[in-house]
Order: structure tokens, then sequence, then C-alpha cells
């Protein structure tokens, strides 16, 4: 079958599709929910989901990336009006409606500003929020009565630098911290906020890694412990700073500058001889640490500190080996969860007598396929689920783990970007209230498929309604390149060619009728249905 050929046949089961959906009461709202969650459902098939009355259908179309402009502006006006006319019992849907429009990156403009004037707090707050709002509408917002709505202005990336000087001296801290941290924050404007009288503001200064190093020299003398701790996580921090900030008082200073990727190897090894635990745990989870002193740390009494070790992505395997009978479950984990575990000992660890380690080892992304497909027939729920989350589980696998006994197993294989899209779209289908919300938000789901699987579960009484996509490939190849069928390779029966889609239905019950009766034999049935699907 052609590209042009297929796209043809997809846009056969839309039309259906769509014709099935507008008869009442044949498709379930669990179903058509999860159809309106799918971010590759076709945007007709979202409008046509939109006159839908169930609510649990239109915070899904509320929420879908892909759901058309046009249908979002028909949901918030409806929501609009469910609210203004007294439905009271409505009020805090008809807001939820709201704020999920509001926040998608869908959502028009113009809608946006509407929203912001008409809606409530949370609202005005997702719109601000939402990465599509518009400068203007986030400088009409910024002397909004409501501290949370101005906060959510000075938080997003794209307000200009004119507004976040306004918000600079607001009267609420958490609007000025919210500035601080706003990468598009003018180093000037932030350099004047690492002098503001609140502790949050300057500690939210500091930890910016655009921070200068003038201005981080001064904040590693504040008198707040926090500020000190943000400049030492600072990767940005300079040495010197850190080797000052490395004699602080507090533990959770020396902690952050002992996890600092930019620490120093000789200053590392000041700190890994600490006599506070928590910091030498900082040093064995630094990226950077050397590898002398990730043996001596690995011997440490503390356990957690052995654990930093394993689950540092530089430990070597030797490190790795020597640890993966330690007495600690933890530790064990640790080594069974590090990407860099070589295959021996992931199948050592396979064997553990825990659950959690076991349940590491199916989770690593370096797990080969044969060990992942044994751990799968483990007994404990929480390894097979964690066998269905692995990035690098086979297709093959997913497919069986979709039909675990365990509810939480078969949600964990419908949301695997791996999962085969044929089973995602029969778990669609089968309407399980848990696993199929799950598969059909699944970015792999194939949504032509499930439209197909719907027209067939729609019309099992009288058999398969269209045939998979494979199917009609293999057809096709079987048919001869004859002029006729190379130029209409699917146009209806002449006798068909004038009716609505609204008559396929009732063509199709007709031959079901003649079909029970004795009319038709199998045979005259199956390729009736045939030549009217046009295949």
């Amino acid at each position: 079958m052609t590209a042009a050929q297929e796209t043809s046949y997809e846009s056969q089961i839309v039309r259906y599709f769509l014709n099935l959906v507008s008869t009442k009461g044949e498709l379930s709202c669990a179903l058509k929910s999860c159809i309106a969650a799918c971010p590759s459902c076709p945007p007709e098939v979202l409008a046509k989901l939109a006159t839908e009355e169930d609510l649990v259908i239109r915070w899904e179309l509320s929420q879908n990336p892909s759901c058309p402009p046009e249908t979002l502006k028909q949901i918030a006006e409806d929501a609009f009006y469910a609210w203004s006319h007294g439905a009271e019992e409505m009020e805090g849907d008809s807001w939820q409606t709201l704020t999920l429009c509001a926040g998608n990156p869908a959502c028009p403009p113009d809608l946006l500003k509407k929203l912001a004037k008409d809606g409530d707090r949370d609202v005005c707050q997702a719109v601000v929020a939402n990465p599509s709002c518009p400068p203007d509408l986030l400088a009409a917002l910024v002397e909004d009565e409501d501290e949370w709505v101005r906060g959510a202005v000075a938080e997003n990336p794209s307000c200009p630098p004119k507004t976040l000087t306004v918000l600079a001296s607001d009267g609420d801290r958490d609007v000025r911290r919210a500035v601080a941290g706003n990468p598009s924050c003018p180093p000037d404007l932030r350099a004047g906020l690492a002098t503001d009288e609140d502790g949050w503001v300057r500690q939210a200064v500091a930890a910016r890694p655009s921070c200068p190093p003038e201005t981080l020299a001064v904040l590693a003398r504040d008198e707040d412990q926090n500020v000190r701790e943000a400049c030492a996580r600072n990767p940005s921090c300079p040495p010197d700073l850190l080797a000052r900030l490395a004699e602080d008082e507090s533990h959770a200073v020396r902690g952050s500058v002992a996890r600092n990727p930019s620490c120093p190897p000789e200053l590392l090894a000041v700190l890994a001889a600490d006599e506070d635990g928590w910091v030498r745990k900082a040093c064995a989870g630094n990226l950077s640490c050397p590898l002398d002193l990730l043996k001596k740390l690995a011997k440490d009494g503390d356990r957690d500190v052995r654990r930093a070790v394993v689950a540092n992505p530089s430990c070597p395997p030797d490190l790795l080996a020597a640890l993966v009978e330690d007495e600690d479950e933890w530790v064990r984990g640790a080594v069974a969860e590090n990407p860099s575990c070589p295959p021996d000992l992931l199948a050592r660890l396979a064997e553990d007598e825990d659950e959690w380690v076991r349940g590491a080892v199916a989770e690593n992304p370096s797990c080969p396929p044969d060990l992942l497909a044994r751990i799968a027939e483990d007994e404990s729920q929480a390894v097979r689920r964690a066998v269905a989350k692995n990035p690098s589980c086979p297709p093959d696998l997913l497919a069986r783990l979709a039909e675990d006994e365990s509810q939480v197993v078969r949600e964990t294989a419908a949301k695997n970007p791996s999962c085969p899209p044929k089973v995602l779209a029969r778990l669609v289908v089968n309407e399980d209230p848990w696993v199929s919300p799950k598969a059909a938000m699944n970015p792999s789901c194939p949504i032509a498929e499930v439209m197909r699987l719907v027209l067939d579960k729609f019309c099992s009484r009288f058999g398969s309604v269209k045939p998979t996509l494979d199917e009609a490939r293999q057809d096709r190849a079987r048919w001869p390149r004859t002029a006729e069928n190379q130029v209409h390779p699917t146009s209806p029966s002449p006798e068909l060619a004038g009716r609505t889609d609204a008559s396929f239905v009732d063509e199709l019950e007709r031959l079901a009728r003649l079909h029970r009766e004795g009319a038709l034999g199998d045979e005259e049935f199956a390729a009736a249905k045939r030549k009217l699907l046009g295949v």
C-alpha cells in the first residue's frame, strides 16, 4: 500500500469513527475520554468530542496540546456559561476546565487574555505560567492585586526586563524571589536584589549560575546559612571561595561545597575526612571525586557514604564488584541501580533475597534483555513493575507485561514509550479505568488503530468492520496492478458511491441481517463487506 493509499485508508477510518461518535450511547464516556487525551488524535475528532457533555472528556480535551484553538475556545465558552448561569454545583468543575485551558500551550492569545480578565486566581496563574503567554499580557498583570499571580508573572522566562524591573520592588518577598530566580533577569537587576532585606531573595540570587563572582563573594559572608549554602552549591563559585566555605561551621554548607562539581580534588580530599557523615556522603557522590578517594570512602562505616560511592556514575566496575556482597541491602541496591554495573554483577544481584535490590536490577537501563525476561517472572509485583518501567525493555516483553495480573504492572507497561503500538491500541479499547488512559497518553499510541479497533468492537456482532493496515497492504500486494485499482484504490462500490457516511452503518447492518437469516453465506458476506469498504 502506498503512502497516499494508507492516508486515504486512515481518512476513511476517521470518517466512520466520527459517524460512530455521533451515535448516542454507542461509545462509553471512558473510551471517549481516553481518545480525547491522545496527543495524536486528529483535530476533527477532538472537535467532535468537544460536543460531549461529559466533564472528564472536556477536561482531557482542555489539556491536550493537539486540541485545536477553536475547540479550546468553545470549551472555555461553555465553562463560562455554566458558571455564569448559577450552576453552583458546577462552579468548581467549570473553573477546573478553565484552568486546564489556560495552561494548554495551544491556547490562543485572545483566549488567554479573556481567561486572565474573567478567571479567578488559579486561572490567572495558569495563564501567566503558560509558555505561550504574550509579553503584553504579562505586563498587564504586573499590578494584579493577588501576589500569587504577580509571582507567576515574575517566574515566566518570557517576562520582559521592564516588567521584571517593576516586580523587583514588589512588596511581597516571594515575588521578588521569583524575579531573582528568573533566567531572564538582567544582571544589574539581580545584583540589586543581592542586598534585599529578605534572606530567601538573597538565596535565589546566590543560586543562579550566572551570578557574578563579586556578588557571590559578598553573599558567601551572609549571616543567613541558607544564602551561604546556595553560594557553595553554585557551579560558578570560584575555587578560593569554595575553600573558604569548606571551613563553614554549618555541615550543610560544607556538604554543598563537597557536592559542587567545580570543587577541586584537593579540597574534596579534605572534606572526605570530615567528621560529619553527610559531608562525606556528598564527596562520595561528586562526579569529580578522584578514584583513590572513592576507594577510601567505599570502606566508610556509614552505609549512606558507601551507598553514595556505588551510586556515583564514575564508580569503576571493580569497586562495584567489591560492594556487591555488602551486608546492607541499600548499598547492594545502589550497585544494582548504577548504569555502569556489568551484566555479570546484575545477574548475581537479580537473585538477591531483597525485592528492592531485584527491582533495582530490573529498572537498570543496562540490564540485558534475557535477564529482564527472567526477572519479569518474579513473584513480586514491584519487581515486575520495575521491568515494565525500564526504557530498554524489549517490545515483546512489554506486550506480555501489558497482560499481567497486576493492574500496577499493566499501567506501567502502558506508559512505556517502547510499548508496541498495537498493544497500546488494544489497551485503550479494553476500557480498563486505570490502564486505558495511560495507554492513550503514550506518545507511541496509534490513534488510527484505536479507532479501527473501536469500529470493529462496535460491529463485533457481524464481524470486523475494518482490515488492519498490514492486512490491507497484503491485499494490495496480491491485486493485479490494473489502471482501475491504481486510479481509484479506495473508491466505494458504484451502488454505494452516492451514499453518506451515515448510511455505511445501515448498509452493514442490512448485510449482517441477511447473513444471520441465511440469505448470504460466509464467503458472500465477507465479499459484500469488502465491496462496501471499497478494498
